[in-house]
């Protein structure tokens, strides 16, 4: 039986805040098409068990690991490589090795990344179908900043969505599908990237309308 990958760049439980409402949401539906292994990476606000039992309920496995970098860090990589630090801020050796394991044992015919920053988990050369959930734009939210700044705030800005950038539009074009939050969202990408709606589309939030019924 072929089996999923999931790679979150928070691990999705509790679901107590945007992200990982979606996260949380698409893993269990997911979690239901196929036996589901689950690759996340430790948010330093959440304790090392956090989620884990609601998580290995639903999943074929469950890991997690410490990202390599804190904030000073991440930045300090950044400088030294090229890369966003925004990408640099969720890299983590131990979860991509715990990620090769997964790929080298078990037969993993689709992999699901949740957040741009996942991407550099998946190997370019993996023969499974590869769907990246990019959520929104990271790179516009750069550019904004950018504009909205000064002096070597506006310039940090200004690379750090350059960066960004030529990563998610490198990460798309070998990507199957990549996914947005909004038609919006995913027309901005399609226009920056001239890519068409075969390679970006759109994954849209919805309710949860047995826990908020609208009636009460």
């Amino acid at each position: 039986m072929s089996e999923i990958l999931f790679l979150a760049h928070r691990v999705p439980f509790p679901p107590d805040r945007g992200d990982k409402i979606r996260s949380w949401n698409i893993l269990k539906s997911i979690a239901r098409i196929a036996p589901t292994h689950v690759c996340a990476l430790i948010d330093p606000a959440d304790a090392v068990d956090t989620g884990r039992d609601e998580i290995a309920a639903l999943a074929a496995s469950f890991h997690v690991a410490p990202p390599a970098h804190a904030r000073l860090g991440a930045m300090a990589s950044a400088l030294m490589t090229g890369q966003a630090a925004s990408v640099c801020a969720f890299s983590s050796p131990l979860l991509k090795r715990r990620v090769a394991t997964i790929l080298a044992e078990r037969p993993i015919s689709a992999i699901y990344a949740f957040s741009g920053q996942m991407a550099q988990f998946v190997p370019r050369e993996t023969r499974a179908r590869f769907i990246m959930d990019f959520v929104d734009m990271d790179s516009a939210k750069f550019a904004q900043f950018a504009r909205d700044t000064t002096g070597i705030e506006k310039f940090a800005n200004a690379q750090e969505a350059r960066r960004l950038f030529a990563y998610e539009r490198a990460v798309a074009v070998r990507a199957d599908l990549s996914l947005f939050v909004s038609a919006a969202e995913a027309a901005l990408f399609r226009k920056a990237t001239q890519l068409d709606a075969t390679k970006v589309d759109v994954l849209e939030n919805g309710i949860d309308l047995v826990r908020y019924d609208p009636a009460v």
